[in-house]
């Protein structure tokens, strides 16, 4: 499965590329990941990173690689996302630069992704899964209009889940 290339007038959708990797591990092996169950080996980040190709595979749709038009540098990765154990597909963002910080860049690619979610797969809810801890993350999903549902629990320990609104909301 390939997957579709998304745009907007600042931003790139485009499935992850090999590329993309160095700038990955080390989002993945630096602090930066502390919200997301990092930091981690680069052993691990690789595995996770090979992983946004098998996702795709498995379930025709996954997380896009986000490419900033102005640097050409992949600076995060955004979109649907159906872990094994997940009840329902999760909507994820996360931005591997500090630079990319505070510029809307995760509420723009975000609000694109779910969009393509919606509309292209005609989906009618999406979730997502923050650490409460991370505040930023809570305020884009409260900036998407995305309510808090309450806790839930994974392997990975306990979460806040959101709720996006749906098409039609």
């Amino acid at each position: 499965m390939i997957a579709p290339t998304l745009g907007t007038n600042r931003l790139t959708l485009r499935m992850t590329d090999p590329r993309d990797w160095p700038a990955y591990r080390d989002y993945y092996t630096s602090n930066r990941s502390v919200g997301v169950g990092g930091p981690i080996s680069a052993r691990e980040a690789w595995h996770r990173f090979a992983g946004f190709w098998g996702h795709w595979a498995i379930h025709g749709f996954g997380r896009f690689t986000i490419v900033e038009h102005a640097t050409g540098a992949p600076i995060g990765h955004v979109g649907p996302y159906m872990p094994e154990g997940h009840a329902e597909p999760e909507l994820t963002w996360t931005l591997w630069t500090d630079a990319a910080e505070g510029r809307g860049i995760a509420h723009e690619a975000a609000l694109t992704a779910r969009n393509w979610c919606f509309d292209t797969l005609g989906w009618t809810t999406l979730t997502s899964v923050i650490d409460p801890a991370n505040t930023r993350s809570a305020a884009l999903a409260t900036r998407l209009g995305a309510h808090r549902e309450g806790p839930v629990t994974n392997d990975s320990g306990t979460f806040d889940l959101y709720r996006h609104p749906g098409p039609s909301q």
